[in-house]
């Protein structure tokens, strides 16, 4: 939402009703700037109080939180003060982006004491602190005692609220009518910014905005934008999410100005919970996906570096025939060959144009030990470009199952299916495993895997690799397997029943492949399809790795088919 003060005045009485005369149940800090407290007050339910830049607020949340096994300090804070008290009410302050939640409780000497916990949502400055009196008790985020002048942040200091920011108040009707009396038609959103307390950027568009939309129909006056200012004040609560390709946030009511869906909600703190749900799933998906990258970064670099290596000793050891070719010159020619020599200039009877060639021998060796040096150079250089290159071949493949889990880590789209990669990545040992959960969840791989019913026919698609072989494996000889061809892709199983597979099923199935894959982007992609009996595991290979014969290619353009998905 806005993070503004128009938008939590607007909310105040919706968090004052949810909140005030609820019991303290349960205080947990998951993170270092969200705090979580279970409420009862007739039923059970949790309120995030969080102070990250992007997502500060005081909200509902049906998200379960992994907290940490020692409880940081500020949580333990709350906690001796807040534990068992009772919310007696909350407001908003009318100079700036502060909600106030009053508290009591039963001290240890059976005395009720009063407590106050602001929470100042101010983009990456915002913060939580516990007061009593007036005096600071806590901090959720220490500050530097310069980072505002004249305001300490250090417990026992009197908690000042931030210094009042020079515009006028958007409620003085009277005064608004003087402020636009400075402005040309048509008004702009940094002039209401700019002139007019407690608006956000996207607020003070949309004020413009609904200014400019009436003045078009009527004749600019000062009196119209003031009451146009004034509507918009007091318009009702109506709370949407708003979502575009660049843009998505929950409003107390429908912004006019901004393009996009719309999805409406009976009350706000229903539509906050829904969006900071779902934004804040995406953006903890978004670093599982970052975390699980970086496991397998390190090992990506040490393998394109030993390719790199391996390509220089090929190149060294590429002209490992010449070192035979001189061996043979070096016996034809031994009578010539004196030891102490350092080199012989001798004719090259096994090239086509009989040219000369210089020889550099070792005087400390004998004619026949140079042309043996020369023949186990042969024989090395032979032997380590064979090994070189077989060496080449297991990195290609490493490099290759190293894009096939970047492929499968990007695109997918719930946590499930990063834990199972992640449960991979355990077993490949890119991750130290500490657990033994192992067998119970490889039973289980094909559960998440989609599943598609065409015509009468199962469709089965993997998402990671572990879910690919876990398929290859309960399918029957004579189910059909497919694949996309040259790109990493989704293993496709057609169950056939002992039934002959429809050209029309084959080409749904070969469409799902293409879509996942990742060359969906495309058209007219090439889909392999094989029967499972062809398609083998190679020996002592990652997951996922086959080969397969007596395979049909088709051109297929990608296509999700989510209208013939199971739904689980």
């Amino acid at each position: 939402m806005p993070k503004d003060l128009f938008t939590l005045k607007k909310t105040a009485y919706l968090y004052n009703s949810l909140l005030t005369n609820s019991k303290i149940n349960r205080i947990t800090q998951p993170s270092d700037d969200e705090i979580v407290f279970t409420l009862y007050n007739g039923k059970v339910f949790n309120v995030v109080i969080s102070a990250k830049a992007k997502y500060a607020r005081v909200s509902l949340t049906t998200q379960e939180y992994k907290n940490p096994i020692t409880a940081p300090n500020f949580c333990m804070l709350l906690r001796k003060y807040l534990l068992g008290g009772t919310i007696t009410g909350v407001k908003v302050n009318d100079l700036d982006r502060i909600v106030e939640i009053n508290f009591t409780s039963e001290n240890d000497f059976k005395e009720f004491k009063s407590y106050a916990l602001y929470v100042e949502i101010m983009g990456k400055y915002s913060n939580l602190f516990l007061t009593s009196n007036g005096i600071l008790l806590g901090v959720l985020k220490n500050s530097p005692q310069n980072f505002e002048k004249g305001r300490l942040t250090l417990t026992g200091a009197k908690y000042l609220f931030p210094l009042k920011q020079d515009k006028c108040d958007p409620y003085d009707t009277l005064n608004n009518v003087k402020i636009f009396k400075n402005v040309n038609f048509p008004v702009t959103g940094n002039f209401i910014l700019n002139n007019f307390l407690g608006f956000a950027p996207v607020t003070a568009e949309e004020i413009a905005f609904l200014i400019n939309e009436k003045c078009k129909k009527q004749c600019y006056s000062p009196l119209l934008a003031s009451q146009t200012l004034k509507e918009f004040l007091d318009k009702p609560l109506s709370p949407v999410i708003i979502t575009n390709d660049e843009f998505s946030d929950v409003f107390v009511f429908d912004y006019l100005h901004l393009d996009g869906k719309r999805t409406y909600y009976d009350s706000f703190l229903s539509a906050e919970e829904a969006y900071y749900t779902f934004e804040e799933s995406k953006f903890k998906l978004s670093c599982k996906k970052t975390s699980l990258l970086g496991k397998i970064s390190s090992f990506k670099k040490k393998e394109e570096k030993k390719l790199n290596l391996l390509n220089e000793r090929e190149l060294d050891c590429a002209s490992y025939e010449k070192y035979r070719i001189i061996g043979e010159l070096i016996t034809a020619n031994i009578y010539l060959i004196k030891k102490g020599l350092t080199e012989i200039i001798v004719d090259n009877y096994l090239s086509e144009n009989y040219e000369k060639i210089k020889i550099k021998l070792d005087g400390d060796l004998t004619p026949s030990e140079n042309a043996q040096r020369y023949f186990k150079k042969y024989s090395k250089s032979k032997k380590a470009l064979e090994i070189s290159k077989e060496q080449k071949n297991q990195t290609l493949n490493e490099l290759n199952y190293v894009k096939t889990l970047e492929y499968n880590i990007n695109s997918a789209n719930s946590f499930v299916e990063l834990e199972e990669i992640e449960l991979e990545l355990k077993t490949q040992g890119f991750i130290k495993n500490t657990d033994n959960k192992n067998k119970k969840k490889k039973q289980d791989l094909t559960v998440n895997c989609r599943i598609y019913n065409y015509n009468g026919f199962i469709i089965k698609c993997g998402k990671n690799n572990l879910q690919n072989e876990a398929l290859l494996e309960q399918a029957n000889r004579n189910d059909l397997w497919l694949h996309v061809k040259d790109y990493h892709s989704s293993h496709v199983i057609i169950k056939s029943e002992g039934k002959e597979v429809p050209n029309e099923v084959i080409l749904v199935a070969s469409e799902i492949c293409a879509y996942n894959s990742e060359a969906k982007s495309g058209s007219k992609i090439a889909v392999d399809i094989t029967k499972r009996k062809f398609v083998k595991k190679q020996p002592l290979s990652r997951p996922g790795a086959v080969f397969y014969t007596d395979f049909t290619t088709v051109l297929v353009n990608p296509n999700e088919h989510l209208e013939l998905l199971f739904k689980k």
